[in-house]
């Protein structure tokens, strides 16, 4: 039989070969340990970007709609402030003729209350509140209101002229008493409000009545 090897190199020395040999694949295998996060850092950074971008086009988009949300609402409100002229000129063409009828109307009292004559007559027209409409619905037209604010003069032959003279209140009360019950029977009036009722005794035989009419939204003037 052949004699067995006789290794002559130190075992320290063979070790030290040994661990010497193994260098360039523990530097490969701590190079690859090294490397390997950053494939993962490369797609997190990937991620990240492409968030951002994301990120950064809905701000723009949600900037662009709030733009025209806005719009949207002030072409709302143009709209109905449109719709509102619209309603009131179709009304002054639809109602043309109930000034007249409201006039002559008017007069017929006038002359039926003896002593009696209008030194003043004014229109005004008021907006009643619109109610809240949801978000997109169209607000429906405002209510309109109109009053008829008259100042009556009445002559009491009662109450002799002159700065003595003194107020017949009964012969005034029941002269305005009846010219306000006969306003009240007009076709045209919804009703005359007591609240709104003032009278002016600076001279006690003219004494000057200021009353309002509430027209009936189906006889609008």
């Amino acid at each position: 039989s052949e004699p067995a090897g006789v290794n002559l190199i130190p075992a320290e020395i063979a070790s030290q070969l040994s661990f010497d040999a193994r260098k360039p694949l523990l530097l490969v295998a701590t190079a690859l340990l090294a490397l390997a996060p950053l494939p993962i850092w490369y797609g997190y950074r990937s991620v990240a970007e492409a968030t951002r971008t994301q990120i950064d086009a809905i701000r723009r988009r949600e900037a662009e709609f709030s733009g025209r949300k806005t719009t949207l609402a002030e072409l709302r409100q143009q709209s109905a402030a449109l719709a509102g002229v619209n309603s009131q000129l179709e009304s002054v063409v639809l109602n043309r003729s109930n000034w007249n009828e409201f006039m002559v109307d008017l007069q017929s009292v006038v002359l039926a209350n003896r002593h009696t004559w209008l030194e003043e007559l004014r229109v005004r027209r008021e907006v009643g509140p619109v109610p809240a409409v949801p978000e997109g619905e169209t607000p429906p037209s405002p209510t309109k209101v109109v009053k008829v604010t008259l100042v009556a003069r009445m002559l009491l032959p009662e109450v002799a002229p002159g700065k003595d003279a003194v107020l017949n209140a009964e012969a005034l009360n029941h002269r305005r008493r009846e010219l306000v019950e006969s306003l009240r029977k007009n076709p045209f009036v919804k009703e005359v409000p007591d609240a709104e009722i003032r009278s002016d005794f600076t001279q006690p035989n003219l004494p000057r009545l200021t009353l309002t009419l509430v027209i009936k939204p189906e006889k609008t003037l």
